[in-house]
C-alpha cells in the first residue's frame, strides 16, 4: 500500500505497540540489570575490603557486639559502660547480622548496606509511582553511584538508618497526600518511629518541618490535622516509645544524657567541638551527589526560571515537596553550632529524585553544561586510581601530591576519560555517558575495596596494628570476643568480674604467651586506632602518658613519635624491642617494653 502523505513510521498503530511493547520491556530488564550489578559493586562489594575507620564505626560495632554477647537489647554498652549518644536501630540490626554471619567488620556494616539498596529500591518505586519509568531508572541509577549514599551505606554508623527510615516515611506521606489512601499515612508514622529510634527527636522535627511547610505553600492546612490522627499517632508510638521508656527505667541517667546534651546542647552550642560556617552544608550537598553534582545544578534553574510563571498546579506538587525535602534538613542543619558532613545525609536522597525528575523532564533537550561539570568530576576518579601506586609506595599525601602532579600517566588518565564523556555530552548521547560515568564509579569502588584495599587498610584502620599484636602475643593472650561469651577462666579479671564485662577485661594483663605479664598501653596514638582496638581486641589500651610506666608493657606508637619514645623509656630505665613488623604505609610502630637488661634498645 502506498503511503499517504504526512504519514511516517509504521502505518499501522496496533502492530507497532506489539513491536514496541517487546522491546521497552527487554530494555528495562537491561536498565534493571545493569542498575542492580552497579548497586552491588557500589553498595555491597568487599564491605570488609577496608578496616572500621574513624572514631565512629568501631566505637558502635563494638556496641553492638556486646548487645549480641549480653542478650541486652535495651542499654547500649562500650567496654561495660552504658553509652547514650546515639538510640539504638543500629545497633539492633548490627547484633542481628552479627548473629546471622558473624562478628566481623564486614558484618557490622552490612545492616547498613541493606538499608543502603533498600532505599535505592525505594527511591525508583517512588518515581515510578509519583512520575514516570525514565525517571525512576534515572534516579536508581544515581542512587547507585552517589559519593554519599554508597559511601554510608558502606559504613557502620547511625547515619543511614536515620536516612533510609526518614527518606521511606516522607514518600509514604507524599503518597497519603497524593493517593488518600490511610494506609500510606500507617506505613508513614512506622517508618518515622523507626526513625526515631535511629537517630532520635531530630526525625519528627525534619517531617513535621516538610508537611507543615508544604501544607502552608499549597494552601492545605487539613493536612496537618489529617496526618495526627489517632491511628498514626499510635503506630508510631508503638514503634518508637517502649525503648525510651525501658532504657530510662534501667538508666536514669539516659534523659538527660541523651536529650538534653547529645540533641539541645549539640544543636544550641559548640560543646563537641564541630563549629562551622553557616554556609557549610552548601559546597557538602553538592559534593554528596559526586561525580552527578553538576546535573544536580539543573534543578535549580529549572525552578528560577519557573518561579514567576503562572501554572496549575497538581493537587500536592512533587516538585515543591522535593524541594522541602532538600531545604528543610538543609537549613535546620546549617542554624546548628556543631556541624558535621553526614548530617546532610537526609537531604541527599530528594537531591537526588530532584535531579532525576528534572533530567527525565528535559532529556530530548538537556543542556550541556551539567554534563561538562559532572564530565570534569568523573575524571577526577581516573586520576584518583592512576595515582594510587604514590601512595602505596608509602609516600605521605603531602609528600607525593607534587609529584603526583607532575606525573604524566594521572594527567592522561584524567584528560582522557574528560575527552570521552565531553564527547557524548557534546553529541547529546546521554544514555551512553550515564552509563560510562556509572561503569567509573562502579570501577572506582572496586579497586578501591579489592587490589589497593590492603595500603587503605593499612593508613586507615587499626585493623593491621590488632592483628600485629595478636601475633606478637598469641591468641591465648586475650579475652574471649564478646560474641563468644564470659571471660576466659586464666584471666586475673575474671573471678571478680561476673559475667562478661569488657571494662575489667580491657584493662586485664594478657594472661600467656610471649606477653604474659605484660599489659597493652598506646603512647600517643590516634584516637581513631585507639577505639579501632576496642573492636578489634575488645579491650582498651592503657594511656602509658597518664601514669607510672609498667615493668612490662606493650606498647602502640606512632611512627613519626618513635625516636621521642624511645629516648624517653631510655629515661624512664626501660628496655625496648620491636614486637612487629608494621605493613607498608602504617602509621603506628609496636614495642615491647621490658625492665633494664631485659633486652636491647632497638628503635
Amino acid at each position: 500500500m502506498a503511503r499517504q502523505p504526512g504519514m511516517t513510521g509504521n502505518p499501522n498503530p496496533a502492530a507497532a505497540a506489539r513491536i514496541a511493547g517487546p522491546a521497552r520491556r527487554r530494555r528495562l530488564v537491561w536498565a534493571a540489570l545493569g542498575i542492580a550489578a552497579l548497586a552491588f559493586m557500589t553498595y555491597a562489594h568487599a564491605l570488609g575490603g577496608i578496616g572500621l575507620v574513624g572514631p565512629d564505626e568501631p566505637r558502635y560495632a563494638e556496641i553492638a557486639a556486646a548487645m549480641a554477647a549480653r542478650h541486652d537489647y535495651v542499654t547500649p554498652r562500650l567496654l561495660g559502660e552504658g553509652w547514650f549518644e546515639k538510640p539504638v536501630l543500629y545497633y539492633w540490626v548490627a547484633a542481628a547480622s552479627f548473629h546471622a554471619w558473624g562478628g566481623d567488620d564486614a558484618n557490622a556494616r552490612r545492616p547498613n548496606a541493606i538499608l543502603g539498596l533498600l532505599l535505592l529500591l525505594a527511591l525508583a518505586l517512588f518515581l515510578a509511582r509519583a512520575r514516570c519509568a525514565r525517571a525512576a531508572a534515572l534516579a536508581a541509577m544515581l542512587a547507585a553511584s552517589a559519593a554519599f549514599l554508597f559511601g554510608f551505606a558502606r559504613a557502620a554508623v547511625t547515619d543511614m538508618p536515620l536516612t533510609a527510615a526518614l527518606s521511606w516515611t516522607l514518600m509514604a506521606l507524599f503518597l497519603w497526600l497524593r493517593e488518600r489512601r490511610r494506609a500510606w499515612l500507617w506505613l508513614a508514622a512506622a517508618c518515622l518511629g523507626l526513625a526515631v529510634l535511629a537517630k532520635g527527636p531530630v526525625a519528627v522535627v525534619l517531617v513535621a518541618g516538610v508537611l507543615v511547610l508544604l501544607a502552608w505553600w499549597q494552601g492545605h492546612g487539613e493536612w496537618i490535622t489529617r496526618a495526627l490522627s489517632p491511628a498514626a499517632v499510635a503506630i508510631f508510638f508503638a514503634v518508637s516509645a517502649p525503648w525510651y521508656v525501658l532504657v530510662s527505667l534501667r538508666n536514669p541517667q539516659f534523659p538527660k544524657l541523651f536529650f538534653w546534651q547529645q540533641n539541645i546542647e549539640r544543636f544550641t552550642t559548640d560543646r563537641f567541638a564541630h563549629p562551622q560556617p553557616f554556609w557549610f552544608f552548601l559546597p557538602i550537598l553538592f559534593l554528596a551527589v559526586f561525580p552527578w553534582s553538576g546535573w544536580s545544578l539543573l534543578p535549580v534553574r529549572d525552578a528560577w526560571r519557573k518561579r514567576r510563571r503562572p501554572r496549575r498546579l497538581e493537587r500536592v506538587s512533587l516538585a515543591r515537596f522535593l524541594w522541602l525535602w532538600v531545604l528543610v534538613p538543609l537549613v535546620f542543619f546549617s542554624a546548628s553550632h556543631s556541624k558535621l558532613p553526614s548530617y546532610i545525609l537526609p537531604s541527599v536522597p530528594a537531591l537526588v529524585l530532584l535531579t532525576a525528575v528534572a533530567m527525565d523532564g528535559g532529556w530530548d533537550e538537556l543542556p550541556r553544561w551539567p554534563g561538562y561539570i559532572s564530565a570534569a568530576m568523573a575524571a577526577l576518579i581516573a586520576a584518583m586510581l592512576a595515582a594510587l601506586p604514590w601512595f602505596y609506595g608509602g609516600s605521605s599525601v603531602r609528600a607525593a601530591l607534587p609529584r603526583i602532579l607532575r606525573d604524566g600517566g594521572v594527567w592522561a588518565a584524567a584528560l582522557g576519560t574528560f575527552v570521552v564523556l565531553a564527547l557524548l555530552v557534546w553529541r547529546r548521547r546521554w544514555l551512553a555517558y550515564c552509563v560510562l560515568t556509572c561503569a567509573l564509579v562502579g570501577f572506582g569502588v572496586f579497586e578501591l575495596t579489592g587490589p589497593w584495599s590492603g595500603r587503605l587498610d593499612a593508613v586507615l584502620s587499626a585493623r593491621p596494628l590488632a592483628a600485629a599484636i595478636d601475633n606478637a602475643c598469641g591468641a591465648a593472650a586475650f579475652v574471649p570476643l564478646p560474641i563468644a561469651g564470659a571471660l576466659a577462666p586464666s584471666s586475673p579479671a575474671a573471678s571478680s568480674a561476673g559475667p562478661w564485662r569488657p571494662a575489667a577485661a580491657a584493662q586485664a594483663p594478657f594472661a600467656n604467651g610471649p606477653c604474659a605479664g605484660s599489659a597493652l598501653y598506646e603512647w600517643r596514638l590516634n584516637r581513631d586506632f585507639i577505639y579501632g582496638l576496642y573492636f578489634y581486641l575488645h579491650r582498651a589500651p592503657r594511656d602509658l602518658a597518664a601514669g607510672p610506666w609498667p615493668p612490662q608493657a606493650l606498647v602502640a606508637v606512632p611512627r613519626r613519635e618513635v625516636e621521642s619514645f624511645v629516648a624517653l623509656a631510655v629515661a624512664n630505665r626501660r628496655t625496648v624491642a620491636a614486637a612487629a613488623t608494621p605493613p607498608l604505609g602504617a602509621s603506628w610502630t609496636l614495642f615491647k617494653l621490658g625492665p633494664p637488661g631485659a633486652g636491647e634498645q632497638k628503635p
